[in-house]
């Protein structure tokens, strides 16, 4: 049971540093980004500081409680989330060589947690 928990905290934290990244981008793009006071006042960033407050009280949280050497290759979930998001929030394209490479993500987190 305590390696069901640990995967799903370790895909959560993935998951939310993933969002701030696709928030970034979002604020990034908007209209409402400029270096000035309005900057501020973009909501995309203020999700993206969320997100990533949140991925970062849970990584503490993993750091605390769990090995280093299994949390840290875990994290990888944050670059298969980030395709995934990529490709349905911005119609970006994935190549076949790069699902090549979330399976072999996959592959070697299995290996970490098999243990």
């Amino acid at each position: 049971m305590s390696k069901v928990i640990l995967i799903l905290w370790s895909l959560l934290q993935s998951l939310c540093l993933a969002l701030g990244q696709v928030f970034m981008k979002k604020a990034t793009l908007s209209d409402r980004f400029e270096w000035s006071w309005r900057v501020f006042t973009n909501w995309w960033l203020l999700a993206a500081g969320g997100a990533m407050f949140a991925a970062t009280v849970l990584w503490m949280y993993l750091l605390k409680n769990h090995d280093l050497s299994v949390i840290h290759p875990l994290s990888g979930a944050s670059f298969i989330f980030s395709m995934i998001l990529a490709s349905a929030v911005f119609g970006e394209s994935i190549p076949l060589i790069r699902w090549l490479g979330v399976a072999l993500i996959i592959a070697g987190m299995y290996f970490i947690v098999l243990k």
